[in-house]
């Protein structure tokens, strides 16, 4: 399975290049090779999630400016703390400028390492990170595009009873959830959301489930739930679609475009833009420019997006795709404010 992921992972690399070759001439005018990024990555690629899209945007800064990459592949990378610390030890031995991950398991690791050794760059996706002068990091307005999700599951739903899968219970998961039941409430008032969770505590293996996600959304479904929106992480979520096509509901997919998956039974997906933020962040660190401290990305910048629904548009009606597009237009004018979950915790 290493064998074909890795494959995946170098072909997805060759055709990143072939694509930028209509701009080669300026990226060797602006070749930045002395720069180095390492990032860690659980078992290779394959994740269909934040370490694939993370991939896609170092991939994409390589091809563009010549950036050099190292990754360091951990096999217990996403659940053991002490694997996380280890990789990331083996990146800073061999001197990279700067050390890329993406997502909350990497948050102690990220601030202990950073205080140990105050000279090396890291950038974070996807958490928030302040008080540390050698830490940037992205947020994402999950709860922007949650809201948006919210509203189509509130006018699709035939039942009046939607569901949420959450990998663990994690401030980040329910900044997603809380945006997806406003935005059901502001659709449809009369709607009712259940809720569960895969893991509590500091159980990273949530995502790492499939049965378990399969288990919960089945209860959901038995209950009358109609809709189920995801956030589980690529594997854990693959069991909360297959259990939509078995039950012949809907599941709406979360991070990158999962509506392949089960064609017609995923409703739409809450792309969280990594590899566009990796991409931009990492440019602007390697032409010297480092911003410690946060950075958002949102609906107006296109940091979170919903899909195309290229396999459910048409059971979607017009007046319900306008509505949702009039709704997107009034959060990005700040005309919807949308409750951010992370901010009101932290303040």
């Amino acid at each position: 399975m290493n064998h074909v992921k890795c494959a995946v992972a170098l072909c997805l690399l060759s055709s990143l290049i072939f694509l930028s070759m209509a701009s080669q001439s300026e990226a060797l005018l602006k070749t930045n090779d002395h720069f180095t990024v390492g990032s860690p990555i659980q078992d290779g690629l394959g994740d269909r999630s934040f370490a694939d899209m993370t991939y896609v945007g170092l991939a994409k800064a390589k091809a563009k400016w010549g950036i050099k990459l190292i990754f360091d592949v951990g096999h217990q990378t996403a659940v053991k703390e002490e694997e996380r610390e280890a990789s990331i030890k083996r990146l800073i031995d061999k001197k990279v400028d700067l050390i890329v991950a993406s997502g909350w398991q990497f948050l102690d690791v990220f601030k202990k390492m950073a205080e140990r050794y105050p000279r090396q760059q890291f950038f974070l996706n996807e958490v928030p990170v302040e008080g540390y002068p050698n830490i940037a990091s992205t947020v994402f307005a999950q709860h922007e595009g949650s809201f948006l999700v919210g509203c189509l599951a509130g006018w699709m739903s035939k039942t009046n009873k939607i569901g949420f899968v959450g990998a663990m219970d994690l401030p980040v998961i329910h900044a997603f959830r809380v945006g997806y039941i406003e935005g059901a409430k502001y659709a449809n008032p009369d709607i009712h959301v259940q809720y569960s969770f895969v893991t509590t505590g500091n159980d990273f293996s949530g995502f790492e489930k499939p049965e378990e996600g399969l288990r919960l959304a089945d209860e959901q479904y038995n209950d009358g739930v109609d809709i189920i929106y995801q956030v589980a992480g690529g594997q854990t979520g693959r069991g909360v679609i297959e259990a939509a096509r078995k039950h012949q509901r809907f599941a709406i997919g979360v991070d990158i475009d999962e509506d392949h998956i089960a064609k017609g039974f995923v409703l739409t997906s809450m792309i969280k833009r990594i590899d566009v933020s990796t991409y931009k962040e990492v440019t602007k660190i390697s032409k010297g420019t480092f911003k410690a401290g946060i950075t958002k990305y949102g609906l107006a910048d296109e940091g979170v997006s919903l899909s195309p629904m290229k396999f459910t548009k048409h059971l979607i009606p017009d007046d319900i795709l306008k509505k949702l597009s009039d709704v997107k237009a009034k959060i990005i004018s700040g005309e919807i404010s949308v409750t951010d979950y992370l901010k009101s915790t932290s303040s």
